[in-house]
C-alpha cells in the first residue's frame, strides 16, 4: 500500500568520482540521485554530469539513468548477504 508510511522511504544523494591520473588527481562524473523505496524495492533516477567535458568539450556526454533495485531479506550476521 502506498499510503503505509512505515514501508515508504525517499532517497536523495549526490556523489563524485575522484580520479587519479599518473601525475594528478581530478574529479570525474558528478551524479545526482533521487528515488522512492517501497518495502524492498527502490525505483530511482540519476543524472551524471561528466566534468571534463563540461570544461573542455562542446559535446554533451551527460546522461540520465533509471534504476530499479531489489534489496531482499538480510540477516545481520556481521556480513551483508541477501537471501532470495
Amino acid at each position: 500500500m502506498l499510503h503505509d508510511k512505515e514501508n515508504l522511504s525517499f532517497h536523495l544523494g549526490l556523489h563524485a568520482h575522484l580520479i587519479r591520473d599518473l601525475d594528478t588527481y581530478g574529479v570525474g562524473p558528478l551524479s545526482a540521485f533521487t528515488g522512492v523505496q517501497l518495502k524492498d524495492l527502490i525505483i530511482g533516477v540519476s543524472y551524471d554530469v561528466v566534468m571534463d567535458h563540461v570544461i573542455y568539450s562542446k559535446r554533451n556526454l551527460n546522461s540520465f539513468e533509471l534504476s530499479i533495485s531489489y534489496l531482499g531479506d538480510v540477516e545481520d550476521e556481521g556480513l551483508v548477504c541477501p537471501q532470495f
